[in-house]
C-alpha cells in the first residue's frame, strides 16, 4: 500500500506546468495529515477503506477507497488578498483533472487506475476552504 501512495505523489509531482495540482499547490500534498502550520493551498490524500479488498474470482485486481482533500484559506472577492494564492476550487479542478480516471505507471503491477466516486464535498469553517472527494484505487497484478 505504501508503494502506491508512493508512485501517487510521483504521478502528482511529474507535471510541473503552469495551473496543474503540483504549480497550485507549489508541491504541498500530504499522506493523511499535513504539517499543522502548511501553507495554503494544499492536499492530503489518505486511504479511507481501512483494508484493500480484492475483486472478481481470479484475485488479479485490488481496490481501495482513497480521499483527496484541499484546504486553502477563504478570500473574498474583491479583497486585498484575494490574489496572494488560488482559490480552493481552482486547486480542486487541477486535481480533478490529474486524477481523474488516471492510470498511473506502477512498477510491480499493470496500471493503477483512479475514478472519482460520487461528488465532491465543500466545507468552509474559521476562514478555510475545505473540498474533499473520493476515488476509488484499482491495481492490477501482472
Amino acid at each position: 500500500m505504501n508503494d502506491w501512495f508512493q508512485y501517487l505523489y510521483e504521478w502528482y509531482d511529474a507535471d510541473h506546468a503552469a495551473d496543474t495540482i503540483y504549480d497550485l499547490t507549489q508541491g504541498r500534498l500530504f499522506r493523511t495529515e499535513a504539517p499543522s502550520r502548511a501553507l495554503m493551498p494544499y492536499c492530503v490524500m489518505s486511504l479511507i477503506s481501512g483494508t484493500v479488498d480484492r475483486t472478481f474470482s481470479d484475485g488479479d485486481i485490488e481496490d481501495a477507497r482513497i480521499q483527496f482533500d484541499v484546504y486553502d484559506k477563504f478570500r473574498e472577492i474583491g479583497s486585498s488578498t484575494a490574489g496572494d494564492a488560488r482559490p480552493a476550487g481552482i486547486v480542486w479542478e487541477a486535481l480533478q483533472s490529474r486524477f481523474k480516471d488516471a492510470v498511473v505507471p506502477f512498477v510491480g503491477a499493470s496500471f493503477i487506475k483512479l475514478s472519482r466516486e460520487g461528488l465532491p464535498r465543500e466545507t468552509a469553517e474559521e476562514n478555510v476552504i475545505h473540498i474533499s472527494g473520493d476515488w476509488i484505487m484499482e491495481v492490477q497484478r501482472p
